[in-house]
């Protein structure tokens, strides 16, 4: 506030077309609000103090005569202070600067009486330092008040608001499933467990889902801009792989007892490979898979990484594609879901395909279970509505109107949605909660289809509600400062789970302990916390420091290699391309490749570049070339 006062400027509340805001309450200029809001820790210290300041920031913030007055609240904004000392502190300087401003500025009208009542206090109402309590508790309570409705503020210079409410429902998947593992087998829960299993398709949804919208509330990138495949990938990666690798290193570090099969499988496992192809082998009374070997939480996150691999081509794809189409999308994704409960009932699949021993079967259930067939639908679903959610709940922030494939910046506009979208958290757990205690067994004879799949309406009647922003849950759970952390840490919590298990199993029992399990869950936030606080936190911030810095590691380098030998092995495919193409042109519109009125060196004029060939001489004729018509320009020969 300091800072503004001294820029000198006639009024010390004006932006620089004088436009005003309201924040909060009548009459708060956006300069202010904007210095409250980047001030974070004493933005309700300035809440209270223009409050306080009421009846003269209504009265002559627009005439600028109340420096006084903003000077009174800089200095309470410097001391970060809303004791009660400070409220009285913070009444005489008022009554200074009143009196200073009742002799500088003869235009300004006298306080009425309600002003005048407002000022000394009225009875009943609670002081102006208990507000101040209230407003710092709302503050921290609520850090993203000030950001927007549901999606939050835009992105400094960016082109998309940010969705931070998503965070929360992946938090509230994430303990679901620990509850599945660790309480499964515990008497009148046993019957409701198995559906909390079904949540793990959300991970798969909400990649789709937020990584599409990235790709689509911004215009394509093009030539140099796009970063290749594998660029994209390793970004990715940066934000996942220092959990996984923290916990692949934890759990070989404690477990024991390894046989020749799991050591086979520790460098696919490092890789980010296990559950690409569903790798099995009987060892002695029970079957191990890669998947599940190890961290067998982390297979999602092998999946997760073919899928990455296509999620431009389709982001791309749905970027052209109206509502109807992406909606059909999701209804057929959903559909598909079906198949998976008649593939994986009865083990029909596993019969059809000849397996008749448990091997066999197992292959196949783990394939359904934990492999990329068994969930590309989920995060195609996703990225469909991913431009539904644009389509119905944004615009183009430039024109106004519907977004399109050419929008430039997209805003929220939630008033466009429908109402079942907009309050799609709340109907969304209420249709959850309905399946889990009205419909329990269903889950049973139809497990395959509620777990790859089935669930999809639901879950995405949350995620589209969470990103709109108005829906009850959202704005009072989600949005809070709790579930804020909670849902920075559901990654590192749901990797973490066994891992933690595991090392208490080992060291003080599992099963006859209830001390340990009641307090697994509250020890898990603190252990997951820890680890996303010191492990992955610095390590991605150092991953973008060094991209800034532009500072190429082993990673970059071994990238580069291997687009180098891409590009070569792809070169003859090219050519070859190329080649067909020049020869089915018409006769008159080729000579060597080269179209008529084109000089040699034009770009495009270079279809026998890609062949090796190279001119030894060229030379510029005045006259046409055979076959061209006249005034087709000068020609290579």
């Amino acid at each position: 506030a300091q800072a503004i006062l001294a820029q000198g400027s006639p009024s010390p509340f004006a932006l620089g077309e004088a436009a005003q805001r309201p924040v909060g309450m009548s009459g708060m200029p956006s300069k202010v609000a904007d210095a409250a809001a980047g001030a974070r820790g004493v933005a309700a210290t300035a809440t209270a103090c223009l409050q306080a300041d009421q009846e003269y920031a209504g009265r002559d913030v627009e005439a600028g005569g109340s420096k006084q007055v903003a000077m009174a609240c800089a200095e309470q904004l410097a001391s970060r202070r809303v004791e009660g000392t400070d409220c009285k502190q913070i009444n005489s300087a008022d009554s200074a600067a009143a009196s200073t401003m009742d002799q500088t500025n003869s235009t300004s009208s006298s306080a009425t009486p309600s002003e005048e009542a407002s000022a000394e206090g009225e009875p009943g109402k609670a002081p102006r330092c208990c507000e101040g309590y209230a407003a710092a508790f709302r503050a921290w309570m609520y850090p993203l008040s000030s950001g927007g409705a549901g999606a939050g503020a835009g992105r400094p210079g960016g082109s998309a608001p940010r969705l931070e409410a998503l965070d929360a429902p992946r938090w509230v998947a994430s303990i679901q499933i620990v509850c599945y593992h660790m309480y499964s087998n515990k008497a009148g829960f046993s019957r409701y467990a198995t559906w909390l299993a079904t949540w793990t398709q959300l991970f798969f949804l909400l990649s789709g889902f937020v990584l599409a919208y990235v790709e689509l509330a911004k215009p394509p990138k093009t030539g140099a801009a796009r970063p290749s495949l594998l660029r994209y990938v390793r970004r990715r990666l940066t934000v996942i792989y220092p959990a996984f690798f923290l916990s692949l290193l934890l759990k070989v570090a404690y477990e024991g007892g390894k046989t020749a099969f799991q050591w086979a499988m520790l460098p696919v496992q490092a890789l980010l490979m296990q559950s690409w192809l569903p790798l099995c082998q009987v060892e002695g009374n029970s079957i191990s898979c890669s998947p599940w070997l190890y961290n067998g939480e982390s297979w999602f996150l092998s999946v997760l990484l073919l899928y990455w691999l296509a999620l431009q081509p389709l982001a791309e794809f749905f970027r052209r594609r109206g509502l109807r189409f992406c909606g059909a999308t999701v209804v057929v994704c959903w559909l598909f879901s079906f198949f998976f409960q008649w593939a994986g009932n009865n083990n029909t699949l596993a019969s059809l395909l000849g397996f008749s021993g448990q091997l066999g079967v197992n292959v196949v259930m783990v394939a359904i279970r934990s492999g990329p067939l068994g969930y590309i639908h989920v995060f195609v679903a996703g990225v469909a509505a991913a431009r539904v959610f644009l389509l119905v709940a944004t615009r183009d922030a430039e024109t106004g109107s519907q977004v399109s494939a050419t929008t430039r910046r997209v805003e929220l506009c939630e008033a466009s949605a429908p109402a079942l979208l907009r309050y799609g958290c709340c109907l969304g757990y209420f249709l959850y909660a309905v399946l889990l205690f009205a419909a329990t067994d269903w889950i049973d004879p139809y497990y395959y289809f509620f777990h790859n799949g089935g669930m999809m309406p639901i879950m995405l009647l949350i995620l589209i509600g969470a990103a709109i922003g108005q829906d009850p849950i959202t704005t009072w759970v989600f949005r809070s400062k709790p579930m804020l952390v909670l849902g920075r840490i559901s990654y590192m919590q749901y990797l973490m789970q066994h891992v933690l298990q595991g090392w208490i199993e080992l060291n003080f029992g599992w099963d006859g302990n209830i001390v340990a399990q009641a307090i697994f869950v509250p020890c898990l936030m603190v252990f997951s916390y820890a680890c996303q606080r010191w492990v992955e936190k610095p390590y991605t911030e150092y991953q973008r420091w060094r991209t800034e810095k532009k500072i190429k590691g082993v990673d970059d380098r071994v990238i580069e290699k291997m687009e180098g030998g891409l590009e070569r092995m792809s070169k003859p495919l090219r050519a070859a391309v190329d080649f067909r193409k020049v020869e089915s042109s018409p006769p008159n519109e080729r000579r060597r490749g080269v179209p008529c009125g084109r000089r040699e060196g034009d770009p495009l004029a270079s279809g026998g570049r890609h062949l090796g060939f190279t001119a030894t001489r060229a030379r510029t004729v005045d006259s046409a070339r055979p076959g061209c018509p006249p005034g087709a320009g000068p020609v290579r020969t």
